[in-house]
């Protein structure tokens, strides 16, 4: 790394990243513009994907997908399916990431995979059942943070040079660890 200064690491394939970076820090490449955008595509997105819920569940007959039932080799598989197509997008989506650091890069991969796990439309639907959003909040938060760490873990791996091999296997240890130790403690 010589000629570079000691906030910035060259990986192998010549990208680089900075070492640490709020995406919402000073000088960073989440501007005013972005956050817009990102806003209007919330407000725009979440009504329109609660409806085409409601309407495949109500108009189509479409049963819910559950996991609830299936032996924990199925789950598994699926996290495992999940967690490497997350895996693969990091990868390729890295040239579009210069101006984020990884670490920034890496959380707003994990929250991408909160939201591919419905958390969003299940807190807004329990909280308009129950009547309170606090209990839905406190109810929903553990296995979210802990899809939030996995999909970090494995989005962090991708992200890096590490090869696809080490990768691979981290994607099946992660993915084990999340339904054979953490979803049955948060579950018991």
């Amino acid at each position: 790394m010589q000629g570079q200064s000691s906030s910035h690491y060259i990986s192998k394939n010549g990208s680089q990243w900075q070492s640490f970076e709020f995406p919402w820090a000073p000088g960073s490449a989440w501007n005013t513009r972005t956050w817009l955008f990102l806003l209007v595509s919330c407000v725009l997105i979440a009504p329109f994907s609660l409806f085409v819920h409601d309407f495949m569940l109500e108009a189509l007959k479409v049963p819910y997908p559950t996991t609830v039932g299936l032996p924990n080799s199925v789950k598994c598989l699926n996290d495992v399916v999940r967690l490497a197509a997350l895996a693969t997008i990091c990868r390729l989506s890295r040239p579009q990431l210069q101006g984020l650091s990884r670490t920034s890069a890496a959380f707003s991969f994990g929250l991408l995979l909160i939201m591919l796990n419905e958390t969003l439309r299940v807190f807004v639907i329990e909280s308009a059942i129950v009547g309170n959003w606090l209990y839905s909040l406190f109810d929903i938060a553990p296995r979210a943070l802990s899809w939030l760490a996995c999909g970090s873990a494995v989005a962090w791996l991708g992200l890096g040079d590490q090869k696809r091999r080490i990768v691979a296997f981290a994607i099946i240890v992660i993915a084990a660890l999340e339904v054979f130790a953490i979803h049955p403690a948060l579950d018991a």
